[in-house]
């Protein structure tokens, strides 16, 4: 009697062990699968009802009825996703017309950006009569901020900002910043400069930015088009700059900074005169913005590929190097993901001639347009400061999907 309630309890136990270890084991599925499931998907409108998730016990709602926009991801709505049929999150589908096309880029232009008010870059002390201080850390503001009124009207401009203060009269500025997307009222009290006599706030400004990048490609419906595939950041904050007006110019190639293994290398160009088109928004993917007409030479149109019809192997790149012509160069696509928005995949330059000429990517070429089997994949985004020969590249979805 007393081996065989031995035995019962032997397999109550096994049997309760098992089903601990089955339950942590559909727990832990579970888990994975959740944090598998990506916020945003990209198809064509031709399988906009036929969306399948390659994921274990992952499945998604899709509705019925896609009327697919002409262009981008202008037509985007939202999906269920559940995992063993419970709901756990919301999927933006993007849906591109299986007929967009666009024109290569891989011109070099010039950006010109005024900032929407100032971005503050610094803060610092002031020496007065009695004591160093900082009325703007006094205030409240912090490196990063975005002053974009004083006393209720509109900053435009560095000399709005430090004239407000030079003729305060010590009086307190009321200030309306920008921080992390929120809107924040805060009151800075200039101090008198002890040097010079002047009403100073220990605040180091900024209003606008201007560089070289490569076009990744032109829309031919309406001119818009898109660079850089990453944002343009404040060199001193790092922080995506706010982007209040903005120019394009043609831009002529002056000359070559050849990267080295911990020095990137640079292309080197002047602005010619005449802007070509206007800046339209500033983002994580890219710079956009629409030209006044279709930069020459007229390249051919082509067609797109998202990101599951990309594969790892053979790319080629377009840029321009020499006198502003375009030249396609040859690279490897080694590696694909979805590390951030602007790093989708690695790119190592194999072409001999650009590999001699710039070293692999260098300053001035981000946004190069990538294409593989004539199709339009991405751009190029980054280098690998220690090994110019390879760098980033982000899809063209994830820029199409935050064009203006």
């Amino acid at each position: 009697m007393l081996r065989q309630t031995r035995i019962k309890n032997g397999i109550a136990a096994a049997l309760t062990r098992a089903a601990i270890l089955i339950t942590v084991s559909a727990v832990s599925v579970f888990g994975v699968s959740c944090a598998s499931i990506p916020d945003r998907l990209a198809v064509r409108a031709s399988s906009a009802n036929e969306i399948t998730v390659s994921l274990p016990f992952v499945s998604l709602d899709t509705r019925q009825g896609i009327e697919c926009a002409s262009y981008g991801s202008k037509n985007a709505y939202q999906a269920q996703a559940r995992v063993c049929g419970i709901a756990v999150k919301q999927v933006t589908v993007n849906v591109y017309d299986d007929e967009l096309r666009l024109y290569p880029g891989g011109q070099t232009f010039g950006i010109r950006m005024n900032t929407r008010g100032v971005v503050v870059v610094g803060i610092s002390e002031v020496q007065t009569e009695q004591e160093r201080c900082s009325p703007a850390l006094t205030a409240g503001l912090q490196v990063s901020d975005v002053i974009t009124e004083i006393g209720g009207k509109a900053i435009d401009s560095v000399d709005t900002v430090t004239g407000s203060i030079a003729e305060c009269g010590g009086k307190d500025l009321k200030l309306t910043v920008e921080r992390q997307g929120q809107r924040i009222e805060l009151t800075l009290q200039p101090v008198k400069s002890a040097d010079d006599g002047f009403w100073r706030a220990g605040l180091w400004i900024r209003d606008g930015t201007a560089g070289i990048g490569t076009v990744t490609y032109v829309n031919p419906e309406d001119m818009s088009f898109g660079g850089l595939g990453h944002g343009v950041c404040d060199a001193d904050t790092g922080e995506l700059m706010p982007l209040g007006s903005g120019n394009v110019f043609s831009v002529t190639v002056s000359g070559i900074v050849r990267g080295e293994g911990g020095c990137p290398g640079e292309i080197k160009g002047y602005f010619n005169a005449g802007k070509t088109g206007v800046l339209t928004s500033n983002g994580n993917t890219g710079v956009y913005g629409v030209f006044a007409g279709l930069p020459e030479p007229k390249p051919e149109s082509v067609a797109i590929a998202l990101h599951d019809e990309i594969e790892n192997g053979s790319a080629v790149i377009r840029c321009a190097l020499d006198e502003s012509e375009i030249k396609e160069y040859s690279v490897e696509i080694e590696k694909l993901s979805g590390e951030s928005d602007e790093k989708n995949m690695i790119v190592h330059v194999t072409d001999p001639a650009l590999l001699e000429k710039t070293g692999g990517i260098i300053q001035g070429m981000s946004g190069s347009p990538i294409l593989q089997n004539g199709r339009l994949i991405g751009a190029v985004t980054h280098v690998l400061i220690n090994d110019p020969s390879s760098g980033y590249g982000i899809y063209i979805e994830n820029m199409l999907e935050h064009a203006a």
